[in-house]
């Protein structure tokens, strides 16, 4: 990203209680469906669904009677009776990936987040679906009315249309209100705009054709605080209740309270294969005791920053981790990649999905977060990853480098502690230095080694000369670590610079330029004469067949800020990953969406040791 993913204000949702790895949203409580059919054009909200709001909660053979406490006569210390507060994070259900809600149980003074537990009262949930709130045929086949998109998920009775989200509902609305009217009498209109609900007419439209019916058919689906939804649920409305109870009874203590989803989305369907393009030197198909191996180089978005207001035109259930995690490792294993160098990993996401998974697929990791002490809690910080297939290499050395340590140990060079400040931005480095164990005619001799640098650098665009520091210091990290023993080295990474940077410049010349923004005589500058130059062959995997149009498409910016730097008089560029296809890019105003995952895209790069 050029904009900056800094640390959000304490008012951000990032810094309220949270029950789960999901945070809560920033809107207001819901209760059920109702609540959320306020007035129409709130484009987060389910503004009218294809059936009427749900009847109230009745008790079921499958809920504990009420205990005294829900009677209203208080608890043992005459305190109200304990009360759950539920409400959605997104409002839309995608099948296969872990759904749940934002839960506080209230009982006395005390308060209880997620699955905490007080005064021996916990709280069960219990997942339904609705079978006749959405019909699958129309779901599936019928087009928005607005955009022509589909599946659709909204039904406009008065005029029989059909709409695929509440913003597309909302632009119609504004654009030919008169269209959704269709006759009702002039008492319904809305006493601020002289407009008629659509909303309360649908409702009332709903109940007068026996519609309201098909939302008694409710069906049990889990048990669990998180619900998975699955293949029977695409299409279908699901209904999360809450219930707190007596822990030594078992019975409910208090009121079971409600909140609906929309209907539940299929999982959408993978975008075409990108393609592995030569680069000029022609290369059969990988065969067994090919010596080439393959390297993908990826920002995958930390969900810390995969907020709603930094991706507006993305839809909160695909910008949500329980998602973006499964799309992303689809797409990391699709690549079949031998070295994957990862940026922007959340720490908590790193050890609890990505390792365990990756694991499963025969790799092993590295990494290394970002020295963000202000950030709070570790798993609230990201950093970088490098995974390696265990078949394939071995990690002999790593080498977690800090930007940070390397300021204050050239504080000489500041002449002011604010402009020492200036330098202090905690982006860090990984590098490891693996053993290659697939020698040509099954050598058993130790392996060649190979040097994997991963990094990512600093975003700001005025913080030119920082950036420039920033990567003069790993080159000559790197340097240090690989001349004398002649180890090839390939740099991944996001470097926040494009092709006609000073960045892009000193990598591939060796040099600064002087001529650019970020040279070293720039005011605020730190670079010597030493780290103006380097002695690294290094050359961009994608500079041969031509860097790619774009490696990171935003809503405010589309460009290229990824790159695979490699020695070049070691090791050749046999092909790179093309782009990705304009087909789907089109279809959105950016990345993340429900293709990529990312505000970045993959890029990556199959090498061959030069003999």
């Amino acid at each position: 990203m050029v904009s900056e993913r800094g640390r959000p204000p304490p008012s951000s949702p990032l810094f309220r209680p949270r029950p789960t790895s999901s945070r809560p949203p920033s809107s207001p409580p819901l209760n059920g469906l109702a609540a959320t059919k306020a007035s129409p054009p709130n484009p987060q909200r389910g503004v009218l669904l294809m059936s009427s709001s749900p009847p109230p909660f009745q008790p079921s053979q499958h809920t504990p009677p009420l205990h005294p406490y829900g009677n209203g006569r208080g608890g043992p210390s005459g305190s109200a009776a304990p009360k759950v507060d539920l409400q959605l994070h997104y409002e839309q259900p995608v099948e296969g990936c872990e759904f749940d809600v934002y839960s506080v149980m209230r009982y006395g003074e005390h308060t209880a987040h997620g699955t905490n537990k007080i005064d021996g009262l916990d709280v069960v949930y219990r997942w339904m679906r609705c079978q006749g709130s959405v019909s699958k045929e129309v779901h599936l086949r019928v087009k928005c009315s607005w955009c022509s998109r589909e599946p659709v998920y909204l039904l406009c009775v008065q005029s029989s249309t059909y709409y695929c989200s509440p913003q597309c509902f909302k632009a119609s609305w504004e654009k030919n209100p008169s269209k959704h009217l269709k006759g009702e009498r002039a008492s319904n209109m809305n006493p601020v705009d002289g407009r008629t609900s659509p909303v309360s007419l649908s409702m009332r439209r709903n109940s007068r054709d026996g519609l309201a019916s098909l939302r008694d058919n409710w069906v049990e689906v889990g048990r669990d605080a998180i619900y998975t939804p699955t293949a029977k649920d695409v299409g279908f409305i699901l209904r999360c209740e809450a219930t707190p109870i007596d822990l030594k009874t078992q019975q409910a203590a208090g009121r079971t309270e409600a909140v609906e989803t929309l209907p539940v989305l299929a999982m959408p369907k993978p975008p075409s294969e990108r393609m592995m393009i030569p680069t000029g030197h022609f290369r059969e198909p990988r065969r067994i005791g090919d010596t080439s191996f393959k390297v993908v180089s990826y920002n995958v978005l930390a969900d810390l920053y995969a907020t709603r207001e930094m991706y507006p035109y993305c839809d909160p259930c695909f910008l949500a981790w329980s998602f973006r995690k499964r799309n992303l490792l689809r797409e990391l294993l699709s690549h079949q990649s031998d070295i994957l160098a990862l940026q922007e990993v959340q720490m908590e996401h790193y050890n609890s999905f990505l390792v365990p998974e990756l694991e499963k697929a025969g790799y092993a990791g590295v990494y290394k977060q970002k020295t963000r002490e202000a950030m709070g809690q570790s798993g609230m910080m990201d950093g970088c990853a490098i995974f390696y297939r265990k078949d394939r290499f071995i990690l002999r050395e790593q080498l977690g480098l800090e930007f940070n340590d390397l300021v204050r140990k050239q504080a000489d060079r500041f002449k002011q502690k604010s402009a020492m400040r200036r330098y202090l931005k905690d982006n860090v480095a990984v590098v490891a230095v693996m053993e290659d164990m697939r020698r040509p005619g099954g050598s058993d001799k130790c392996g060649p080694l190979i040097c994997i640098a991963n990094t990512h650098v600093l975003c700001k665009t005025e913080l030119v000369d920082v950036k420039m520091w920033q990567v003069a210091m790993l080159v000559r990290e790197l340097e240090k670590f690989t001349k004398t023993r002649n180890i090839p080295v390939i740099l991944c990474g996001d470097l926040n610079s494009q092709p006609d940077s000073g960045v892009y410049g000193f990598l591939q010349t060796g040099r600064v330029d002087v001529g650019r923004s970020e040279a070293h005589n720039h005011p605020q500058s730190i670079l010597t004469g030493d780290d103006t130059s380097h002695t690294l062959p290094l050359q961009s995997a994608y500079s041969v067949a031509g860097e790619p149009k774009f490696t990171n498409y935003t809503e405010n910016f589309v460009g290229v800020l990824d790159y695979i730097w490699f020695s070049s008089d070691r090791l050749i560029a046999r092909r790179v990953l093309d782009g990705v296809s304009e087909e789907y890019l089109a279809k959105s105003k950016g990345l993340p969406n429900e293709y990529y995952s990312s505000d970045h895209i993959a890029i990556a790069a199959e090498f061959e040791p030069v003999v």
